[in-house]
């Protein structure tokens, strides 16, 4: 909701109609989030896969 109000504002500053640069500004945000997601998930999974692995081959 931010990004489309930021987007909107934005317009006003732009030469670009008003809906459009909100929905620019969400759809680029939303894959940035997405993104940056994606990229934390799988250090998170590099990190902790091998230790765990580890601890169900001790049992």
């Amino acid at each position: 909701m931010a990004l489309l109000i930021f987007g909107y504002d934005k317009s006003r500053f732009t030469d670009i109609r008003p809906l459009r640069s909100a929905l620019q500004t969400a759809v680029i945000g939303g894959l940035a989030a997405a993104a940056a997601f994606l990229i934390a998930r799988h250090f998170m999974v590099s990190l902790w896969a091998p230790s765990s692995i580890q601890w169900i081959r001790r049992k």
